[in-house]
Formats: C-alpha cells, sequence, structure tokens
C-alpha cells in the first residue's frame, strides 16, 4: 500500500502519525472510523513502503516533531501485534526490519522523536518490555508501551488522547510493580454455563449477539479453559461479541461476551453488578470462525 504525496505530507506537519493495523475485527473499525488522519498497514512490508513514501514526501520544510504510533492488537504476553506481523524482540526478522530503518535514518528524517507501542498493555510483562528495550537500542529513541488495556475510548480523532498518557510506559524506565509484575489475581475459577445467571434477552447493544445453538456451544466452550477464569482489574474492553448461550428455560439465555479479538471469553456468574470473569481461549480464530455462521438477534 502506498500513500499519495499530497497526504504524506501533510502526515509530516502533524505532531504523530497513526499507523493501525488492517486486522478485520470490530474494535480496529470502531478505530479507522474515529482516528481522522491514519494509515492502515497488514505487516512488515507494508510498513516499510509506507515509511519509505513518507521519506520520499519530505520537501523543503523540515517535518514537525512527531510520535509514530503503531496501533494493533498485543499478543497475551504484549506483544503488538501489526496484520500477520508481530513485534518480538527476539525475532531476528523484526530485529532486522528496524536495524535497517535506523541505519537509513528514516525516522529521524520524517520528524520521529519516539515510537509508542498501542495496544493492550505492551509494557507489561518480561517479553513486552525486553522488546521495548531492543527497539530502543536499535533505533536510538524512546520506545513506550502501554501499562494496561487501551481500546476506542482512549483515542480522538488526533490518535491516541493526550490526556491518556500516564498509561505509557518508555523502555528507559525502570518497571513499577504493576507493570512488570502484574497485580495478583484472585483464586481461579471454572466455568459452569449452567450456573450463569439467566437472561431474557433485551435491547441490541452496540457490539453483535450471536443466538448460539447446543451444538456450537458445545464446540464453542471446547475451545475455552474453563479452569482458568480470574478477575482482571481494569479490563474494561469492549465485546467483539455477545454469545447468548442456550439454557434450560425456554426463551432465556445464559449471556458471554468474546473481548480481545477472540483471545477471552467474559462472563458474569455473579450478576452485571460484579466483577466479569475472563476465561483464555485456546483457539481465537477458531472461535471467531464460528461466530459467522451463526444467527443475529
Amino acid at each position: 500500500m502506498s500513500i499519495e504525496v499530497q497526504n504524506a505530507r501533510r502526515l509530516l506537519t502533524q505532531p504523530r502519525i497513526s499507523i493501525i493495523t488492517s486486522h478485520p475485527d470490530a474494535e480496529v473499525s470502531r478505530l479507522q472510523g474515529l482516528i481522522g488522519d491514519h494509515i492502515q498497514t497488514d505487516g512488515r512490508l507494508a510498513l516499510e513502503h509506507l515509511l519509505g513514501d513518507l521519506v520520499h514526501a519530505i520537501g523543503d520544510t523540515p517535518p514537525a516533531p512527531k510520535t509514530l504510533d503503531l496501533i494493533g492488537h498485543a499478543t497475551p504476553d504484549g506483544l503488538l501485534r501489526m496484520g500477520d506481523w508481530v513485534l518480538d524482540g527476539e525475532n531476528r526478522t523484526v530485529t532486522a526490519f528496524f536495524r535497517g530503518i535506523a541505519d537509513a535514518e528514516v525516522l529521524p528524517r520524517i520528524g520521529v522523536t519516539a515510537v509508542r507501542l498501542l495496544g493492550c498493555s505492551t509494557a507489561v510483562g518480561t517479553r513486552a518490555r525486553g522488546t521495548m528495550k531492543v527497539l530502543s537500542e536499535l533505533l536510538g529513541l524512546e520506545v513506550y508501551g502501554t501499562t494496561s488495556p487501551i481500546y476506542n475510548l482512549h483515542y480522538d480523532e488526533a490518535g491516541f488522547a493526550h490526556q491518556w498518557r500516564f498509561l505509557l510506559s518508555a523502555a528507559s524506565e525502570s518497571p513499577t510493580p504493576n507493570e512488570d509484575t502484574p497485580a495478583p489475581l484472585p483464586s481461579r475459577r471454572t466455568l459452569d454455563i449452567d450456573s450463569l445467571p439467566l437472561v431474557a434477552l433485551g435491547a441490541t447493544p452496540e457490539w453483535q449477539r450471536y443466538l448460539v445453538g447446543r451444538d456450537v456451544a458445545r464446540e464453542i466452550l471446547d475451545l475455552v479453559d474453563r479452569t482458568a477464569g480470574a478477575q482482571m482489574p481494569g479490563l474494561l474492553a469492549i465485546p467483539t461479541a455477545e454469545l447468548a448461550l442456550p439454557s434450560h428455560r425456554e426463551a432465556h439465555y445464559h449471556l458471554a461476551e468474546v473481548i480481545l479479538d477472540g483471545n477471552f471469553l467474559r462472563v458474569y456468574p455473579d450478576g452485571n453488578a460484579q466483577p466479569g470473569i475472563v476465561y483464555p481461549v485456546l483457539a481465537p480464530q477458531r472461535l471467531l470462525s464460528l461466530l459467522t455462521s451463526l444467527p443475529t438477534v
């Protein structure tokens, strides 16, 4: 994918360049509709071409100082995913890419003074912070990650909103206890669908709601680690979808939410007023593919 010279030159005058993963899901679609000037990319080669377009668009006026904001989903261990590419500091292809753009001084030439990895908790955990430090050393720039899950409410038309900057942690900073050592979670809870509250379906939520039959419900539950449920403080993820699972009572259902691009299933066994319990999904893509065959309500 390439961008027109006029658009590239406009981006060079702004205080940030927002590059969003093109991976299709509801959260990404919301961000693409919310952020005004942004670029979409599906991986390493696309990012390389985009940066090249920006360099070639440099005119007589020096670019404004800016951050390069890479916006995508994070893996469970906090590594940012851009399309089909995971930014892992232990991966030689990743380090070779960033070493190459550093040797060519690509980022300083387009005015980038810092890189921000904007996904859920990309500054939390050993691998995530290790990747931040590797990228920072290769680029000779500060690299920031996030200390908690972030979603579309953390963005505005200009990109990542300034008032949420306290959620960022720099590679050069020592991790605080809530970054590198996540707070202890309550004891694990086992998922028992039949014990979930019975609900008569009301108004349609903002996200997609799927009516799940018994056979598909069993297949979905087989994809979930039902012994590993826990509260995740601060996890306010907007659902990708809501599942209306069958119950023994006519016209009543057990509800479950698919969150974080299918990586987790969230339920409210103690009622909606209490914290949700989150269960890891062992095969997220399979779960999402099952949803495409279900009726919506």
